[in-house]
């Protein structure tokens, strides 16, 4: 209970402390940087989850591994991101942090592996901010892009076993939030007037994530004697966003503001599929996923800065032991990660890909509490075709705290 009560204390501090949304210049596109939704342990495993089980932790990415929980559990994050951009003559160095997301999930029925989960999770975030000078029949002219907001998802999950060793869950998301963009022109010249144009966009609607975990496939295919693979699958639906939008403009004699029709935003389909192999303390993960952005739709149009994506990691976890009685250290899990993704960006035909390097560290908090440590490093984007590479740094805390709230005790 005490566990319970301390982390649900973090999840407001991380909400109270959340900055400004600064990042990458490439989160001007579309409707954003589309946000992970891996724990941080599967994020310092090179973003890899798929097919991990989900014992002690709660992981969005495939709500089937949740059937294996047998605890309630609830989680906070944090997360600090710090973008450093350069176009090979110049840099900047932009940063955020602030309340990552929290979630709760617990066993309803526990021979059939009924587990219901909630959450609150980023899907996308918008964070830019640049300035472009050039001069037009003799005139100095100065560009201003500013961009921040982006969506986020209120996550309801609920598994099933119908068998041993097999899981299958669904999450429903509820995708809400909002998206500025903000554009202001000035001159140097007396002779003409600055302009500052604030366009607003509110979205919402639905989604959905089918996931399928099976925790033996190795010894279901009579490959081994005993279980250590487990193998998982993911599909996401997308969906149908409405929004509505405001353009107020602002110019030297007068303020407009101007309402745009309710139009929508189509989200494109994805999916995942992952491997895990777990012996001895030991575990080594792999995934895949791809989502189709070549069907993405804003308001009924395509944008051609965007493409399919896709990402492909692997991780290793090392715990060396989990009884209670082991020392301190023997129950600390340490991970390392890596992998390569081409973004949903394409610029001047130049695919925006990116390619980081992950670690991160699991410290024991009491029973069943558990603060997790990741560190992601990495770099997107390149110098060439007139572009901007960043530099990405991300440092992502969440603290997790087990109880057995709604479990009934067996009898006897």
């Amino acid at each position: 209970m005490k566990n319970i009560v301390s982390t649900i204390l973090l999840v407001v501090l991380c909400a109270g402390v959340l900055s400004a949304n600064n990042g990458s210049q490439y989160s001007r596109f579309g409707i954003g940087e589309p946000s992970l939704t891996s724990s941080v342990r599967a994020l310092s495993l090179g973003s890899t989850g798929t097919a991990l089980n989900a014992e002690g932790y709660i992981d969005q990415n495939n709500p089937a591994t949740l059937g294996t929980i047998t605890r309630t559990l609830i989680n906070g994050s944090y997360q600090y991101r710090g973008y450093q951009a350069t176009d090979g003559t110049a840099s900047s160095y932009l940063n955020a942090g602030g309340f990552l997301g929290a979630s709760m999930a617990f066993p309803v029925y526990k021979p059939y592996g009924i587990v219901f989960g909630i959450g609150l999770a980023p899907v996308t975030s918008v964070g830019y901010y640049f300035n472009l000078t050039d001069t037009y029949n003799g005139q100095t002219v100065s560009q201003t892009f500013d961009g921040r907001g982006g969506l986020t998802a209120i996550q309801l999950s609920l598994t099933y076993s119908p068998k041993t060793d097999i899981y299958l869950g669904t999450t429903m998301h509820y995708v809400f939030g909002t998206i500025r963009d903000q554009h202001t022109l000035t001159y140097a010249s007396s002779l003409f007037y600055a302009s500052d144009d604030l366009k607003t966009t509110g979205a919402h609607g639905f989604a959905f994530r089918f996931g399928a975990l099976h925790t033996g496939i190795d010894k279901a295919l009579g490959l081994s004697p005993t279980k250590h693979v487990s193998l998982g699958l993911t599909l996401y639906t997308g969906g149908s966003l409405t929004t509505n939008e405001e353009l107020l403009r602002t110019l030297s004699t007068a303020d407009t503001t101007i309402a745009m029709p309710d139009r929508s935003i189509d989200v494109p389909l994805g999916f995942s599929v992952g491997l895990a192999y777990q012996n001895n303390g030991m575990v080594y993960t792999t995934d895949v996923s791809m989502q189709q952005w070549s069907d993405f739709k804003m308001f009924g149009v395509h944008p051609a800065e965007q493409q399919n994506s896709m990402r492909a990691g692997v991780g290793v976890e090392w715990l060396p032991g989990k009884e209670y009685i082991d020392s301190y250290w023997k129950q600390v899990a340490y991970r390392l990660g890596a992998y390569a993704h081409q973004t949903n960006v394409k610029l001047n035909g130049t695919s925006i890909n990116e390619y980081f390097a992950t670690a991160g560290i699991g410290l024991p908090l009491g029973n069943d509490g558990r603060l997790n440590i990741g560190l992601e490093y990495g770099i997107r984007g390149t110098t060439s075709a007139s572009l901007v590479k960043n530099n990405i740094l991300r440092l992502t805390l969440s603290v997790s705290a087990g109880d057995i709230w709604f479990i009934q005790p067996e009898v006897e």
